[in-house]
């Protein structure tokens, strides 16, 4: 952080939206805490994860059309 102060470098943090909601078998806390936002509920994660797999699916993403997902989504980010 101090590096970047001193070259006038503002650090942004990265937040992972509508993808990258999984990684490898497990879905991660929002699709965990809210699972009706989940774009792809028939999609069952596999025990062991690899790509490319029968279902196409690279990760679990939340559906951008759910009613209630962008109050949650965007208290999250603020």
């Amino acid at each position: 952080m101090a590096v970047c102060r001193k070259h006038g470098i503002e650090l942004i943090p990265q937040v992972n939206l509508l993808g990258h909601q999984s990684a490898d078998s497990h879905v991660k806390t929002l699709l965990e805490v809210y699972p009706e936002f989940d774009e792809t509920p028939h999609v069952k994660m596999p025990e062991k994860y690899e790509w490319p797999n029968a279902d196409g699916l690279y990760c679990k993403s939340y559906c951008p059309l759910h009613p209630d997902v962008h109050k949650v989504v965007f208290d999250m980010v603020d």
